[in-house]
């Protein structure tokens, strides 16, 4: 799917071809929810490495990249999104309270999944989901490239008709991917519900050295892409987890 001119869509490897090795990584969802799990996949299958991984909290994403040998590091917790809000703000450092400031951190790549969005990038999330605060937003605020993965693409019309909801504009988005339940496993709070099963078993299978590989080969690397892996999700689980069957926008 190559972009045109003004156009924002591409292919999940696409977007993910524009994640260099060695680079700092920003992974966005929070507690569980919304985990740019599609993009994270494909990371897995083009063999990124070296990746230094930051995020609000740790989660399912950190864990599997990590089991995959694809990060160096990993950073999240209250230090590190202090530093991020400072970035968001326009601030070098993040404020103290006791001994020197802590730099600004300014990923180079950040992913995210949302719920819709138009060819030219603008990413929408359902405002009843949304935080004051948001993690999702102070890392797009952030970083210097945004990677986005949504739900479904849209019209600009579709787009304009939910103006009450939260938007990142296509201005800074790098690229967007459709990935219908991109954040499987977890939640994508106004379409499915966590696959808690289907969690437990990848938590499970990716802590233990002698069930990674296989669950690599079955989940990861056999599938051919995102469309293939849902296949293999089979339309049971995923019909198990659906909050609405039909979504209008």
């Amino acid at each position: 799917m190559p972009m045109t001119s003004g156009s924002k869509l591409a292919s999940l490897a696409e977007a993910v071809s524009r994640v260099p090795d060695g680079a700092c990584v920003a992974i966005g969802g929070h507690d569980g929810r919304r985990s740019p799990m599609a993009l994270i996949c494909e990371i897995i299958r083009q063999g990124c490495t070296g990746l230094r991984l930051v995020g609000w909290d740790g989660g399912f994403a950190f864990d599997l990249l990590e089991a995959a040998g694809c990060a160096a590091s990993v950073e999240t917790g209250p230090a590190v999104r202090d530093r991020i809000r400072a970035a968001a703000l326009g601030w070098t450092a993040a404020p103290s309270g006791a001994g020197a400031p802590s730099l600004a951190l300014r990923p180079d790549v950040v992913l995210l999944h949302g719920e819709w969005a138009d060819s030219v990038g603008d990413v929408r999330f359902p405002v009843e989901t949304w935080e004051p605060e948001s993690p999702d937003l102070l890392l797009a605020q952030a970083g210097a490239s945004v990677i986005a993965s949504v739900e479904q693409i849209v019209s600009a019309e579709a787009i304009t008709r939910r103006a009450t909801d939260p938007c990142l504009p296509g201005a800074t988005i790098a690229c967007v991917a459709e990935a219908p339940y991109g954040a499987y496993p977890t939640a994508c709070e106004t379409r499915y519900e966590v696959a808690e099963q289907a969690l437990a078993e990848a938590v499970a299978a990716i802590r233990a050295p002698e069930t990674l590989d296989a669950w690599l080969d079955a989940h990861v690397f056999g599938p051919a892409d995102h469309w293939s892996a849902l296949d293999r999700i089979g339309a049971r689980r995923l019909l198990g987890v659906t909050r609405d069957r039909v979504l209008r926008v």
